[in-house]
């Protein structure tokens, strides 16, 4: 009698701990999508002033320090963070010396931009471009002084504190970029508003965190904290090769004008991938990493996660496919419609990022990060082999078909090895889809409505809120799962009155 008791108090204590972590999950998706809204709504704001004032040519400047910055970064990436994050115990006594070792790569990579600016400028045939890298190279100095403490905020999922960190950033991007747009009417707005961003990040992250760094150093956390690192070392190179790889191309081939006109494609397609692979990242790794010793737990975690990044991504991708001329347009000009068949290719490139951006959290938490690793290696070599014949077809657009074809061999793949490591079938996984395909053909059809019978600016505007309601609508009203999903997802975070289930 008295096991049976105690079996069913080890139960309920389970069910508290399941509610718990689903609420503290839950509610630090919404901050971090919170954050990422307000993000993408002013950053949209600011690209469409910028795009107004600025030229393509400026953003392909810009594009290539950018591009530069991030390549010195990925091939110095440690991985610390992320080994911190995922450490069972308080990784208090590491935070020194992984801080110690971020600051030492900061000053090396400043180093390195400011002597090596010459030569990127020369293999782009850009030479404006040395003075851009220069003056962004102080981004790194920043970088490295930020406080290490902030790592807490994603161990413990308090994006709260992240979500104003971030949002102080970008708040001085985009008042400086705008306001020097005016004034310099060059890239050199661009220019400053990032260093003004990266200022008040590194600025905040001690004003939001008590934790106060000091240099120190010590072999034996290093190595410990390496090991993990190392496979994530090894990933994030090889994804920055697929994912900027691209606009290397681009700009060394086809010109810094194709550049700016190809990024820019890039940026509004796929910023609802963008965002929703942030916000799964960032929440899901800790989450899982605390639920690594729990298959059941994941699955059913999974399952959820999936369906909710399909309701969202799969109508943002399509819309976007349907209505991006009509926002080129209206809202960025004549002089950018060139891009509108690579945007349009990139929109469903998009879509596959974000369904496959699901897995990759579940491999870390599972201390299988080598996982990663080896897809994206198939991934780079089939987009290597494709990207040159294509871009020689179309230009850009064939560059867009190229990064859209090679990641679409890899998300199949992805999600049927989620269903492995899960422990469910194939069809569980997939069939998480269905219940979104009848509402996304009525968002699609009133989609394509709005903008054959509505014109200018009200009409798109119009056109975008009706069919994002109706969407919703149809989707909680014609399935019992969709809405059950809908409902957990809600009390989870705290939306509904019945509380956390």
């Amino acid at each position: 009698m008295t096991e049976k008791y105690f079996d069913k108090d080890l139960e309920m204590q389970e069910r508290e701990k399941d509610a718990a972590l689903a609420s503290r999950t839950v509610k630090g998706g919404v901050w971090v999508f919170a954050l990422k809204a307000v993000q993408r709504g002013l950053g949209l704001v600011r690209t469409i002033i910028l795009a107004r004032i600025l030229s393509p040519s400026d953003f392909g400047l810009m594009g290539i320090a950018v591009l530069a910055i991030n390549t010195l970064e990925t091939f110095s990436k440690t991985g610390f963070e992320q080994a911190l994050i995922r450490k069972k115990e308080d990784p208090g006594e590491y935070l020194d010396t992984a801080w110690t070792v971020q600051l030492v790569r900061a000053l090396a990579l400043f180093l390195l931009l400011f002597l090596g600016a010459p030569l990127v400028a020369f293999f782009f045939d850009a030479p404006r471009a040395t003075s851009i890298i220069r003056v962004l190279a102080f981004i790194e100095l920043f970088t490295g002084l930020k406080n290490i403490g902030v790592v807490y905020f994603q161990k413990d999922l308090r994006f709260n504190k992240s979500f104003f960190m971030e949002s102080t950033g970008l708040g001085a991007n985009i008042f400086v970029s705008i306001l020097l747009a005016f004034v310099l009417r060059d890239v050199r707005a661009l220019i400053y508003g990032s260093l003004a961003g990266a200022a008040a990040t590194c600025i905040m992250s001690y004003a939001l965190h008590p934790y106060r760094p000091a240099v120190k150093f010590s072999g034996k956390q290093f190595r410990e904290l390496f090991y993990f690192g190392k496979w994530l070392f090894g990933s994030s190179i090889i994804i920055f090769l697929i994912t900027q790889g691209d606009d290397a191309f681009v700009g060394r081939f086809l010109g810094i004008t194709a550049l700016g006109l190809y990024q820019m494609a890039y940026h509004l397609s796929n910023a609802p991938a963008t965002e929703v692979s942030h916000v799964v990242s960032r929440v899901l790794f800790p989450v899982y990493s605390k639920m690594q010793n729990d298959i059941k737990r994941m699955a059913k975690a999974y399952k959820d996660v999936l369906f909710a990044v399909s309701v969202i991504v799969l109508p943002l991708a399509t819309g976007l496919f349907l209505a991006a001329g009509d926002f080129t347009r209206l809202f960025l000009g004549q002089k950018w419609m060139p891009m509108v068949p690579a945007m349009k290719v990139l929109c469903f490139f998009g879509l596959s990022r974000a369904l496959g951006s699901t897995v990759s959290p579940l491999f870390y938490g599972l201390g299988r990060p080598k996982i990663e690793t080896q897809f994206s290696a198939v991934q780079l070599l089939i987009l290597v082999i494709i990207i040159y014949p294509l871009a020689s077809w179309k230009g850009i657009v064939g560059i867009s078909w190229a990064v859209l074809l090679s990641h679409l061999c890899i998300t199949g793949v992805y999600l049927l090895k989620a269903s492995r490591l899960l422990d469910v079938g194939p069809g569980e996984i997939f069939s998480v889809l269905k219940p979104v395909f009848l509402p996304l053909g009525m968002f699609v059809a009133s989609v394509a409505a709005g903008l054959y019978f509505f014109s200018g600016y009200a009409g798109f505007l119009l056109t975008v809120f009706l069919a994002s309601a109706l969407y919703m609508v149809v989707l909680k009203r014609t399935d019992d799962l969709a809405a059950s999903r809908l409902g957990r997802i809600a009390a989870a975070s705290g939306f509904s009155k019945k509380g956390p289930v």
